[in-house]
């Protein structure tokens, strides 16, 4: 796998062996990701991984099955959204507002940690975990770490300020 930061893009040239188990999707060794370095911060947050490298390989893998319940608009990604949000008011103390997020399902089942849900939803909670990513992919992300360090802290916290700007 190449890739390379340019004015911003991370653009990876995906490989047979690392392109999507999907059929649909080429795997001819001319497939392509590029998105901004922003995005990877977000993916690493919504999903609950640690190694920009293995959010590039969760980009990759992942099959996004588009809205699952139409009547509530609710897709693979919100629960993650919901995690995060729950996750931060709690390092807040916003115990209450906390609180409006359900623990529990429609069912009286207890709600599956968000991110475990997404990743289940894509498709990737049957996706290794890879002990050394690609020590290439793992090298261009090195350059740019303090950055999606600082943007995944900031993605974060502005996850909830909607909620604390209605308040002031």
């Amino acid at each position: 796998m190449e890739a390379k930061i340019l004015n911003g893009m991370l653009q990876v040239d995906i490989t047979p062996e690392n392109a999507n188990a999907d059929p649909s999707k080429p795997a001819d060794g001319g497939s392509h990701l590029a998105c901004r370095v922003e995005t990877v911060a977000a993916w690493m947050e919504l999903l609950g991984l640690d190694d920009p490298a293995l959010a590039v390989h969760a980009m990759i893998q992942a099959r996004d099955p588009g809205v699952i319940d139409p009547a509530t608009g609710r897709n693979a990604w919100t629960s993650a959204y919901e995690q995060v949000e729950r996750d931060e008011l709690a390092d807040r103390q916003q115990t209450r507002m906390a609180a409006l997020h359900p623990v529990l399902t429609a069912s009286g089942a207890l709600s599956p940690d968000g991110r475990e849900e997404t990743r289940r939803l894509l498709g990737l909670d049957a996706m290794p975990v890879m002990e050394d990513a690609d020590g290439r992919l793992a090298d261009t992300l090195a350059g740019v770490a303090d950055r999606i360090a600082a943007t995944r802290d900031r993605f974060r916290r502005r996850s909830i300020d909607y909620l604390t700007d209605r308040r002031r």
